[in-house]
């Protein structure tokens, strides 16, 4: 078994709109839930072992922000083609894990995350799920290398909304 998490980023700011959408920051309010999507990632197991995250600005502060909250931190790379990614891309991510580790996060952006995740649960690109900010997908996936990945491979262990989150902790 190995384990995805799917992080969509926190809430970003559009105060500025100088900024291209790759730039744009996170909100306020976006900064506010990190600590506590870090515990959660804190409490969970197995462990985070390695973070991938788009290169935009949103998606990093929010990978930055949830993983200074853990005790061993994974360690955090930047990927260029998570920016915008479509399930293609998060395919041929995941397909190229190297087999040792069993848990991984990937922080980006919709449609793509989404499709993706309801791919491997569900068979189909169904919007059976909702990745809005700062949501967490939980997903089991019943293969003992990250090559086999394939569609219909994963359950669903939890979608956490970041309220639910910050309830929680």
């Amino acid at each position: 078994m190995k384990n995805l998490l799917l992080l969509r980023h926190a809430k970003s700011s559009w105060d500025h709109p100088e900024y291209s959408d790759f730039e744009r920051p996170l909100a306020p309010r976006g900064e506010k839930v990190l600590p506590v999507m870090g515990k959660v990632l804190e409490a969970m197991e197995p462990s985070v072992e390695k973070v991938f995250s788009s290169p935009a600005i949103r998606a990093l502060e929010t990978a930055r922000g949830v993983i200074q909250e853990i005790s061993k931190p994974p360690e955090l790379v930047e990927h260029p083609l998570l920016y915008l990614a479509e399930l293609t891309v998060f395919l041929q991510l995941t397909h190229s894990l190297s087999p040792e580790f069993e848990c991984v996060m990937f922080v980006g952006h919709n449609p793509g995350m989404e499709s993706f995740c309801d791919w491997l649960c569900f068979g189909q690109q169904s919007g059976s799920t909702s990745l809005r900010t700062a949501n967490l997908a939980w997903l089991e996936l019943e293969i003992e290398d990250w090559k086999d990945t394939t569609q219909g491979c994963a359950v669903l262990r939890a979608l956490l909304p970041s309220r639910l989150m910050k309830a929680l902790f």
